[in-house]
């Protein structure tokens, strides 16, 4: 049985099309003498180019050709002025007012596109592939308590494209609130199709979240479609140390809960950061970071450590999660000082569908 569930809500930011009709790209770099030396390189290559304001330069492009204006501006500025220099697309027809300037994007924005519209084309396409990794009881480790839903995209060669150099070319391309999106409603609809009774553990970046009752929409909306229990959905906060809007984080947290969710906080213990969050949060569930996790029983300061986080954790009524426990001495010794689940590649690796104990 196949689940529709569309991944783009109404009112939310168009996937960007780099193949469009024919138009105009306005682009305002930063300086003056960085106009002219882009307005010489353009001229001479044959583009046809006007200034319909002060500053603004108007480069003329054909039906599916602003890739290759793209490729050609890459070499002609400076990082620093492609990230100061803004822009955007119009087609013929549209009109170019202070209005358009609400459109547009950093100029280094619509390069990175260019160069990873093999991006673009995962998302367009949902070519992406979710991948379990069990939580285990620390008392029962044969009893899986929850799955940690990893996504893996999917190239056009049929190669797996790793989660990381998606995110970071997805930093780029400003194309963040679209993979995490995707990502998100993703593990919702292949764990129901998979027929996952489990708690599912599903990442969230809070920077690809602008408006949290907004952004979430498609997420809550997938859930309550497919006739799924909340209570079962972990949002699990990732990319911690790249948090410093801890009010905004917990407006999309309380909207979480409001629809009945759970929340995990990754990577306590990463950064001071991290205890300042589970004060603000107050997280159903905290995960230890992997590197305190590694050869903990060898290490009495690191053990110190992670048993003072068990401790303040058990005192806040949140439940801990030890993630990448790769030998059976820190499994035993991570249950003995009372963690509540273990995860890591000594119970399973992440697969799917899910790895059987």
């Amino acid at each position: 049985m196949t689940i529709e569930v569309p991944t783009i809500c109404p009112g939310s930011p168009e996937l960007p099309d780099l193949s469009p009709a024919p138009g105009t790209f306005y682009l305002a770099p930063p300086l003056q003498h960085t106009r002219d030396r882009v307005y010489v390189r353009l001229r001479d290559a044959g583009w046809r180019v006007r200034f319909p304001a002060a500053g603004v330069m108007g480069v003329e492009v054909p039906g599916q050709a602003l890739p290759v204006l793209l490729a050609a501006l890459e070499p002609l500025m400076s990082e620093p002025e492609m990230a100061a220099g803004s822009a955007v697309f119009m087609e013929h027809g549209e009109v170019f007012d202070a209005r358009s300037l609400f459109q547009s994007r950093p100029l280094s924005t619509w390069v990175a596109r260019a160069e990873h519209e093999w991006l673009l084309e995962v998302i367009r396409s949902e070519r992406i592939q979710i991948h379990y990794h069990p939580l285990v009881d620390a008392r029962d480790p044969q009893r899986v308590f929850a799955y940690e839903c990893l996504m893996r995209g999917v190239g056009g060669d049929g190669g797996v494209i790793a989660p990381g150099a998606m995110f970071r070319a997805a930093e780029l391309a400003d194309l963040e609130f679209h993979l995490d999106r995707l990502a998100r409603v993703a593990a919702i609809r292949d764990s129901h199709l998979q027929g996952i009774q489990a708690n599912l553990f599903i990442n969230f970046r809070p920077t690809a979240i602008y408006d949290p009752a907004f952004c979430l929409r498609t997420t809550v909306g997938a859930v309550e479609k497919l006739g799924l229990d909340p209570r079962r959905i972990v949002f699990e906060v990732v990319e911690t140390e790249a948090i410093s809007d801890h009010r905004h984080l917990r407006h999309i947290v309380d909207q979480y809960r409001q629809g009945g969710f759970r929340i995990a906080l990754d990577d306590l213990g990463a950064g001071y950061g991290s205890l300042n969050l589970l004060k603000d949060l107050e997280p159903d569930f905290v995960k230890i970071d992997r590197e305190l996790i590694r050869h903990v029983h060898r290490n009495p300061g690191q053990a110190t450590i992670v048993e003072a986080m068990v401790g303040m954790a058990r005192n806040l009524g949140t439940t801990t999660v030890a993630e990448g426990v790769e030998e059976r001495d820190e499994a035993e010794w991570l249950r003995e000082v009372g963690v509540d689940l273990l995860q890591g590649f000594y119970f399973a690796r992440p697969a799917s569908p899910p790895p059987s104990l």
